[in-house]
């Protein structure tokens, strides 16, 4: 259980600066105990609803009280407002606001930047609230989505090992730029850097030599990971085939249709750049090389053809999924 992140109110300088109500629903007289930002916002809040949320406040709110009729001595430093104690708080009232919501029977908050959800996901591990975690971290998840190196900066830094291999992943989905600058990169060592470097490039490399048909693996076969050639570009009588090749972890030698084979070079060298699923989705498929290919018989079975292509590329994107699942982030705390 982390220290307790509360201070009593008993610096003058702190009991004179001016305080504000929070809005609605913390603004509520039927509270029992106000939560103080560190920038002055009061939130009068329940306590037996924290207490659920949070075994850190159930823990703090089950110490001794003194009796409502009888006076306050002066050991007894807690400040109080409307006869509501005070608890002062470290986090900021953007923060301390989105936290509460989360608790409270009301809509979950958008967090609105990836700061202010890992300062919530801080707030929430702090506390100890197992259901805010969860929702925050699906947030940090959506944002790592579109600002990953932003997101694995901000988890390095925190030292959170999930979230860091998270957001590694997200880099995965993007082209990345690794030559371009960006402010937050001051914030963490040279090591963590490279190490980001050395994941996605070892993904590049696995995650791009599932499709790679030009260069057998050590077995000898190529695209082990099918199961069958039984494939209509495997068994086309066009005029415009491939080379053989032993396909599969068989090692059955198939020619293959040039169009489909061209396809394959293609995504090859888009999942070197971006070594994810989402690739094989976003990228021109194979139906724009079906749609060119010289053979008759491939192009008056077109629709057929068409099918077995979205077949083929979800299991590759399986594979995809498979292949990356069993590379980790190397990570130094």
């Amino acid at each position: 259980m982390p220290e307790p992140a509360l201070q009593s109110s008993n610096n003058d300088t702190l009991r004179q600066k001016p305080t504000r109500d929070a809005p609605p629903p913390f603004n509520k007289r039927t509270a029992d105990v106000i939560l103080r930002s560190s920038d002055h916002v009061d939130f009068r809040v329940r306590q037996s609803i924290l207490a659920e949320a949070s075994p850190f406040f159930e823990s703090m709110f089950s110490l001794p009280q003194l009796p409502d009729n009888r006076k306050r001595k002066e050991r007894d430093e807690t400040e109080y407002r409307d006869g509501i104690p005070v608890v002062d708080m470290s986090e900021g009232s953007r923060v301390l606001d989105s936290l509460l919501r989360f608790c409270y029977p009301v809509e979950d908050p958008l967090l609105p930047s990836l700061k202010v959800t890992c300062e919530v996901l801080e707030a929430a591990r702090k506390f100890d609230m197992a259901y805010v975690v969860a929702q925050v971290k699906k947030q940090f998840l959506s944002r790592a989505a579109q600002q990953p190196l932003e997101a694995y900066i901000v988890a390095v830094t925190r030292g959170w090992v999930d979230e860091m291999r998270e957001a590694a992943r997200c880099t995965l989905r993007r082209d990345m730029r690794w030559d371009a600058y960006i402010p937050e990169m001051e914030q963490i060592s040279a090591g963590a850097w490279y190490r980001l470097r050395a994941y996605h490039s070892a993904c590049s490399e696995a995650v791009s030599k599932l499709v790679d048909v030009t260069h057998p693996n050590e077995e000898g076969a190529v695209l082990d990971w099918l199961t069958t050639t039984q494939w209509p570009w495997f068994s086309c009588i066009c005029t415009d085939m491939s080379i053989q090749r032993p396909y599969t972890a068989a090692r059955i030698p198939c020619r293959s249709a040039a169009w489909w084979e061209a396809y394959m070079k293609d995504i090859k060298q888009k999942l070197k750049d971006r070594p994810h699923r989402a690739t094989v989705v976003e990228s021109d498929s194979g139906e724009g090389y079906l749609d060119q290919a010289p053979c008759k018989t491939c192009l008056t079975q077109k629709a057929s053809r068409k099918v077995y292509l979205k077949e083929f590329e979800g299991l590759l994107m399986q594979e995809i999924d498979k292949t990356i699942s069993k590379i980790q982030l190397e990570v130094r705390i």
